[in-house]
């Protein structure tokens, strides 16, 4: 609803007429109100009137000055026809019967008239705003002042008002009209005679009752609209700077409240996952070409977070005010099945790798058993020495079966992430190595592994990656002979101070036209038992979660090269480890 911006400079005249200077008036409007004041035959919404008034009313500070304010405003507003040529053909009552039926009506059609006539030809006004609109206690104690001046724009003493209720949604009047037995009086009434008076209220009425048809349309369609919105699937919720004014039934049952009452006036902010505070904090305020979509937890009536993916919120008048709206659908089930996914993928792989790590593991603790034997035999012949250096050998053994342990036991970690500095070729070797074992057979693995930053991982996840690159690498080289099958893996730092990774096969490439899809989650050409598609899918989202970016490229009949790429992590330094150096090793 937009009322003329000519009414509204009217409404600043009469705040000026009654001590309130107009920019103290307009302290609390926005920019958009004060740029469409400037140029004439604008509009301005229901809102910045409402925030107006309300101004107005808090400097005024008084009922008395507030209904003052408003017989001004009724004086400023009245047009020249009202005032030179209605005296000659209505009477005060009639006046007030077309003020409160047409002119009222036309001017705030979103505001509900109703008119009662009352015994020795009084009346009952009452004014009510449908829920859509922002309430307005100043305009409804404006309009005991307005009603009371009406008469007296055709020369009649004030009306008499009595105030039967006023709230910031409604008031109910009872009107008490002027009356006068001067001669004047009595040619008016002939004049009216004269004029056509019952005619001319006939066809007024007529246009009011066409009038309030079209606007009790729009309403119905406001209605629709919000129980369209009411019954849409995804959660949605409409918001005034991250401070909640509605929400649908949706959003009410995913984070587990029974009533709208319980959420509205209760910030967003309050609602996000600590971690993401200052994200939605600026988020719900910032300007809309500045804010994208994303993913967010917010904490449910229990207590337990849960996701939400968030589109690209929408500028909206809700109730008279602009708000935004935002619609966001509930991923937590989905994200949970996929964490699902990606820790049977890695169960799927430890299967790969028993058989090997048991091979890896047997040969340093036959030869650490066979070592403590002798170092038994040593020291029973009192031969220290000897028994010293069958014990260091021993050590190195169960070092070695220590460090296969730490390798597997990070790759195995349970579904939850912990993220924190991870050296990329330290993860990038431990893979390598656990796999090694299982890979000999299959192909010669030529690994380059350089220096590279820290970067922000979950160290078994990184490895799932590492491990299913490696092996569809490896997949890709069945239809080759086994003594020209070689797989290149390589780590190193990049001229933008990323973490790079790539593993690079010489097997049949990836035709072109598969390129595009190969990251689709059940996309494969493998057989129908070869293979779930699920893979690489896994390893595109492991890779984002990460911040990070995955790229393929493959030559025609050259072979594949999968890249990862890793932001370095900014809050800590590059690890200190073994591989600061470059090594190349070959495994055969």
């Amino acid at each position: 609803m937009e009322l003329s911006t000519r009414f509204v400079r009217d409404i600043l005249r009469a705040a000026l007429a009654c001590g309130v200077p107009e920019e103290d008036a307009l302290a609390d409007a926005s920019a958009a109100l004060r740029a469409r004041l400037q140029k004439p035959g604008g509009r301005v919404g229901w809102g910045d009137v409402v925030r107006l008034l309300d101004r107005v009313g808090a400097l005024l500070g008084s009922n008395a000055r507030v209904e003052e304010f408003g017989r001004q405003t009724i004086a400023f507003t009245a047009p020249w026809a009202l005032m030179h040529l209605v005296p000659h053909v209505v009477s005060p009552s009639r006046l007030l019967h077309i003020a409160f039926q047409f002119v009222g009506p036309a001017q705030f059609p979103h505001i509900r008239h109703t008119v009662e006539t009352l015994a020795g030809g009084g009346m009952r006004l009452s004014l009510s705003l449908p829920s859509a609109y922002a309430g307005c206690e100043t305009y409804f104690r404006m309009c005991v002042g307005g009603i009371r001046s009406i008469p007296t724009v055709i020369g009649y003493p004030p009306a008499l008002v009595l105030t039967e209720s006023i709230g910031p949604r409604g008031a109910v009047y009872e009107v008490t009209p002027p009356t006068s037995r001067t001669l004047a009086s009595r040619v008016r009434r002939v004049f009216r005679a004269l004029a056509g008076e019952n005619a001319l209220f006939e066809e007024m009425a007529r246009q009011h009752e066409a009038m309030q048809e079209v606007f009790g349309a729009l309403l119905r369609t406001q209605t629709e609209l919000q129980q369209f919105m009411e019954r849409i699937p995804d959660t949605l919720v409409v918001h005034r700077e991250g401070v909640i004014v509605w929400a649908n039934k949706a959003l009410l049952d995913a984070i587990g409240y029974a009533s709208l009452d319980e959420l509205r006036g209760k910030r967003i902010v309050d609602f996000a996952h600590p971690v993401e505070r200052d994200t939605v904090a600026t988020r719900v305020t910032a300007p809309l070409d500045a804010v994208g979509a994303g993913t967010y937890r917010i904490r449910s009536a229990s207590g337990a977070f849960r996701t939400f993916e968030t589109s690209l919120p929408q500028a909206v008048i809700f109730e008279g005010l602009p708000a935004r709206m935002a619609i966001a659908r509930d991923v937590t089930e989905r994200d949970a099945l996929r964490e699902q996914l990606v820790f049977t993928d890695r169960m799927s792989q430890l299967g790969f790798l028993a058989a090997g790590v048991a091979h890896e593991i047997n040969n340093p603790l036959a030869y650490s058993l066979t070592a403590i034997e002798r170092a038994q035999r040593a020291l029973a012949s009192g031969r220290i020495e000897e028994a010293g250096v069958a014990l260091a050998i021993a050590s190195e053994g169960a070092g070695r079966v220590r460090a296969i342990t730490s390798d597997l036991r990070m790759f195995s970690r349970g579904a939850a992430q912990r993220r924190e500095g991870v050296d990329v070729s330290h993860v990038l070797r431990a893979t390598v190595d656990l796999a090694g074992a299982s890979i000999d057979a299959r192909a010669k693995v030529v690994t380059c592994l350089g220096p590279t930053p820290t970067v922000l991982a979950d160290e078994a996840r990184l490895g799932q990656v590492f491990m299913n690159l490696l092996l569809n690498a490896l997949d890709a080289l069945t239809e080759l002979d086994p003594g020209s099958r070689r797989v290149e893996v390589r780590a190193f730092t990049d001229g933008a101070g990323r973490a790079v990774v790539e593993v690079e096969d010489n097997g049949r490439g990836i035709p072109p036209e598969l390129l595009p899809r190969i990251f689709e989650p059940f996309f494969t050409t493998k057989g129908p038992r070869a293979g779930s598609g699920l893979g690489l899918a896994i390893c595109k989202h492991i890779v984002n979660e990460l911040g990070g970016r995955i790229e393929v490229s493959s030559p025609p009949s050259k072979g594949a090269l999968f890249r990862v790429l890793l932001e370095p992590y900014q809050g800590d330094a590059r690890a200190e480890s073994a591989d600061d150096y470059s090594t190349k090793t070959e495994r055969q």
